[in-house]
């Protein structure tokens, strides 16, 4: 099992001792809670914004809807894991998983939001024809759906990757680092996909 505090290939050192890893703890302690200031009611106005009735005929708005709302969950999320090593909570297995699961959905999901945003933004300049046909609200909300459960299909391998570590003193929730353990649920995931695709 990986453990933060152990020896560092032989060096008689651990991951903790490192000065940039106590600036990195510094500034986790300092930089989240003004992101999360400032970024939780300005993605709250945001939706609030693009879910008026008169934004709601617009395709983009729907796309920005969707990336806010994945957002302010990946937020949430930050919080409850700044919020648990502030004070020592320590996670149990499934709550550790199942958060990761959820995290890293939210994640992916914003990043492919960005590219369908991207990718209806360069239709509409380039090809303003075809972007009449496939730049309407509803297009935009089947897409978002895909998306959602694409994405959610993807990172259900986080659940059998995360873990938290038995070691005495542990609060983190950890990734397992053995190539083995990390991608052997990615594997069965390309199995089973290449298995449904050669059928």
């Amino acid at each position: 099992m990986y453990d933060l505090t152990r020896d560092v290939m032989g060096t008689n050192t651990s991951y903790t001792d490192y000065e940039e890893y106590k600036i990195g703890m510094m500034m986790e302690a300092v930089v989240f809670p003004i992101l999360l200031i400032l970024g939780l009611p300005g993605n709250i106005l945001t939706f609030l914004v693009m879910m008026k009735a008169r934004n709601r005929q617009l395709s983009y708005c729907w796309y920005l809807a969707a990336l806010v709302a994945s957002d302010t969950a990946m937020l949430t999320f930050n919080l409850i894991f700044w919020i648990s090593s502030v004070s020592g909570y320590r996670f149990t297995n499934a709550v550790c998983k199942g958060f990761a699961v959820l995290f890293y959905w939210f994640s992916t999901n914003s990043i492919c939001l960005i590219v369908c945003l991207t990718i209806g933004r360069y239709m509409a300049n380039k090809h303003p024809q075809q972007y009449e046909t496939i730049g309407t609200p509803e297009v935009a909300r089947i897409v978002i759906f895909v998306v959602a459960v694409l994405t959610f299909t993807f990172n259900v391998p986080m659940y059998f990757r995360n873990y938290v570590p038995e070691t005495k003193g542990s609060q983190s929730c950890e990734a397992y680092t053995n190539p083995s353990k990390a991608f052997a649920a990615y594997s069965l995931q390309y199995g089973a996909l290449k298995g449904s695709c050669t059928q």
